[in-house]
């Protein structure tokens, strides 16, 4: 799906290992310019709120669905998360703090194939 330039997706896979560490870098053009960025997988959006630390580092998110999560939901350590849907069947952004971390839902994204 990553590879065959579907809608949605605006990334390539640079490296992966989802034993250790960020599960992948993924190289993307932001501004122009080729970037590196670190993804992590999780099949639910949802398991993000229930790790015991926020995704601090990350700049993408990439799982199958959103699952059950609010607008506005808070990690385990209290900090304050906004989900904000962009114009892009199937992505959004994830506000934490003065960050704002890219969230690719594939399911989403596969159900607007070919639409």
């Amino acid at each position: 799906m990553i590879s065959s330039k579907q809608p949605g997706i605006d990334f390539v896979i640079g490296e992966y290992n989802t034993t250790q560490g960020v599960d992948l870098i993924v190289e993307q053009i932001d501004k122009d310019m080729p970037t590196l960025k670190w993804a992590e997988l999780v099949f639910s959006l949802e398991k993000l709120f229930q790790w015991s630390h926020p995704p601090e580092g990350f700049h993408c998110i990439i799982c199958y669905q959103l699952g059950n999560v609010k607008e506005i939901q808070n990690f385990g350590d209290g900090q304050e998360a906004k989900l904000v849907p962009k114009t892009v069947p199937g992505r959004y952004a994830l506000l934490v703090g003065s960050d704002s971390i890219e969230i690719y839902v594939l399911r989403d994204i596969l159900s607007r194939r070919g639409k």
